[in-house]
């Protein structure tokens, strides 16, 4: 690894955890941008001080989007959602929990996640995230914003 890979390296690394807009200093950029993607680190290639994703991209997901997410973290459903229900019974009452494990695509990312919910959507869906620091403050799929 070159010095100027490993100072691309270790830029985005330095990203790892933050709000990236906290950082966006040209108010031009900022106004253009539509979302952010993730980026695996293992599926790059570094090229002339430049990152290579050799990855095809849906960049419809940042198109026509109306929640009430700034500018959102896009991503694709791209398997069936599994939503399960466990009961329990605490105090001679049931109590029912719900949770929502999904695989989505954004970027050259492709990775599953859990939620405490249950989340109205399917594969191949459009699914946008309000990130913050490291926590997902809202989610935006199937015409419905679930904040946390």
């Amino acid at each position: 690894m070159t010095y100027d890979e490993s100072i691309i390296l270790a830029f985005l690394k330095f990203f790892e955890g933050e709000d990236i807009r906290d950082y966006i200093k040209e108010k031009e950029l900022e106004n253009h941008i539509k979302g952010y993607i993730l980026c695996d680190m293992n599926k790059i290639e570094l090229n002339r001080n430049c990152i290579v994703i050799n990855e095809e991209f849906d960049f419809s997901l940042a198109s026509a989007y109306h929640c009430d997410i700034e500018t959102p973290l896009l991503a694709n459903i791209i398997h069936y959602p599994i939503i399960e229900k466990d009961s329990t019974i605490v105090a001679r009452t049931p109590v029912c929990t719900y949770s929502t494990h999904l695989t989505i695509q954004s970027g050259n990312f492709k990775g599953e996640m859990s939620f405490p919910v249950p989340l109205s959507c399917k594969k191949n869906m459009k699914i946008y995230f309000d990130v913050s620091k490291n926590n997902i403050e809202k989610i935006f799929c199937n015409d419905i914003l679930y904040k946390f």
